[in-house]
């Protein structure tokens, strides 16, 4: 049976399960710069980054076993993205070493 798809994030997220790398990194230069800018208004830059980076990451190892009930967007600005920013914030006021 042939797989249909709503938008294009749903097709790169269906190629990223699969394991097709060229899909994950179409996926990754679209998203990154936006999740970075959003990240910034919480971190510095070079922390938003690297949990941008993390939280990408992230989902390229689990893709087998990823479960995304919203969508791709939905997903990373209010669910993966977003408890890196607020563990670094709680790292930040209360350091552990």
């Amino acid at each position: 049976m042939k797989e249909t798809y709503r938008s294009e994030n749903d097709f790169l997220l269906s190629a990223v399960r699969h394991g097709d790398q060229k899909a994950f990194d179409t996926l990754f230069r679209k998203y990154y710069p936006m999740l970075c800018a959003y990240g910034h208004r919480f971190v510095d830059l070079e922390d938003a980054e690297e949990i941008v980076e993390d939280s990408l990451l992230w989902i390229w190892e689990n893709r087998e076993t990823l479960v995304i009930e919203s969508s791709l967007s939905s997903y990373l600005f209010q669910n993966g993205v977003p408890q890196g920013f607020k563990q670094t914030r709680a790292y930040r006021r209360h350091p552990t070493g």
